[in-house]
């Protein structure tokens, strides 16, 4: 399941987005996008934990959580909660213990937030000099212009995204990976800017011939490989309309 199709799930039951709830929960201050790329992460690794929850542990319980998480390659684990259950006059206690957290192997070896060199590093190895080149103009743009760049904490694929603040909240305007490719996050700023804002903001991106394709689906994240922006006069277009935003989200 996607990211997107959690979320909508999520609204559906509870009239607020995941992000939007877990905002309120939050004390002090969290980043919404390395949130939603770790959730994003998750779903697609099958990385989840499965709790079950029984008053006793036997040993054939603690056989079946040993066997299914020392034999499984997947990210997948299942543990067992033993909640026993004591009771003293009119006091009532809950006592937990947690089988099975020991016996899977570990899968987050390789993971950490990408740094400047090491996005370029990858960069270089995988793509041609066209592309390294504009990637590094475009970034050393985005530090002129971005209220912050952000870099992601793929395992495999490095990426760096350029953001806005509004009202002290990110707005996730459009990443770049080391595999070559940029995204314009639609799905992210829906949830910050106007319809109206979007939709004048996707037509000045559809006036880039090499972008015309892109579809006006807000709920998405379309992704093209960069060097659509090879041409001068392409770039210096994506450039505008990415500062015709800034103008929108400060005024």
């Amino acid at each position: 399941m996607s990211y997107e199709e959690v979320d909508r799930r999520i609204q559906r039951l509870k009239g607020k987005s995941l992000a939007d709830l877990v905002a309120e929960s939050v004390a002090g201050e969290w980043d919404e996008e390395q949130f939603r790329e770790g959730v994003k992460q998750t779903l697609e690794t099958g990385s989840f934990i499965l709790i079950i929850v029984v008053d006793e542990i036997n040993e054939e319980l603690r056989r079946i959580i040993r066997y299914l998480n020392e034999c499984s390659k997947s990210a997948f684990s299942i543990h067992a909660l033993e909640m026993k259950r004591f009771q003293v006059d009119q006091i009532e206690i809950l006592v937990p213990r947690l089988y099975g957290v020991s016996t899977k192997p570990s899968t987050s070896q390789g993971r950490g937030q990408w740094s400047e060199e090491r996005f370029f590093k990858v960069l270089e190895e995988k793509n041609e000099p066209n592309v390294v080149r504009l990637v590094k103009d475009i970034y050393d743009w985005s530090l002129q212009t971005a209220d912050r760049i952000w870099f992601g904490t793929g395992k495999e694929i490095g990426s760096f995204t350029f953001h806005y603040l509004k009202d002290g909240k990110t707005v996730s305007v459009f990443t770049i990976y080391t595999n070559g490719k940029i995204s314009i996050n639609y799905g992210w700023m829906k949830d910050r800017l106007s319809k109206e804002t979007l939709e004048e903001f996707h037509k000045m991106i559809q006036q880039i011939p090499t972008l015309r394709h892109i579809p006006p689906e807000f709920s998405k994240w379309p992704s093209m490989k960069v060097d659509a922006l090879e041409e001068p006069q392409n770039l210096e277009n994506f450039k505008r309309a990415i500062l015709w935003l800034r103008t929108q989200i400060k005024s």
